[in-house]
């Protein structure tokens, strides 16, 4: 009978515990899709209309998680742009903007909400800016200068991801409405057929 030496055991220890976490980050990877669509009525995966973002705007949103890059690596083509916060994003209720941007009190701004492929402008007044009715799910917003659209010459403040939750409860009791009144049409058409005979 074979035994593993005391090294052998480290090693194999070392392994274990280091693959342990991509064991983890898979099961998290298959959990996420099914607490989506299950538990919170959102696709399980993304759809066929996703937000369109320039490479500025994924950069800063996806910036902050990057902490350092080899130094043989091109630069790269990206600009990251002032950041922004949004206090209690709540629908229909104002919140309050902060943001990095310099230089940019004098000129009208607007905030606009991106929700798959429609945006919706919505004016800023005193730092302030009342979340429109209606956004589901995940939204970016921008400060930008134009009330007639964005790209990157006009955003005056980085892409904010928000998030809306389409509640399940909503959909469920939706469901269930429309069920009983499709059974009463059925039961009052059975009894239309049936009784003329």
């Amino acid at each position: 009978m074979r035994t593993a030496t005391s090294d052998q055991k480290e090693v194999g220890l070392r392994t274990m515990y280091a693959l342990t976490p991509e064991h983890l980050e898979t099961t998290k990877a298959r959990h996420a899709p099914w607490t989506a669509s299950s538990i919170n009525q959102d696709p399980a995966w993304s759809s066929a209309f996703e937000i369109p973002l320039s490479l500025n705007e994924v950069f800063t949103l996806t910036g902050s998680l990057i902490k350092s890059c080899p130094f043989t690596n091109p630069k790269l083509p990206t600009q990251p742009f002032p950041t922004l916060s949004i206090s209690s994003a709540t629908l229909d209720k104002q919140s309050t903007l902060k943001s990095t941007a310099t230089g940019t009190t004098s000129a009208p701004l607007f905030v606009s909400f991106f929700t798959r492929l429609s945006q919706q402008l919505v004016p800023v007044k005193n730092g302030k800016v009342t979340i429109p009715t209606g956004l589901t799910r995940t939204v970016h917003a921008v400060i930008t200068s134009s009330n007639t659209g964005v790209d990157d010459s006009s955003i005056v403040a980085d892409p904010r991801a928000l998030n809306f939750p389409l509640f399940a409860y909503m959909l469920t009791s939706l469901i269930v409405f429309f069920l009983i009144d499709r059974c009463h049409s059925f039961i009052s058409l059975l009894k239309v057929i049936f009784l003329q005979k």
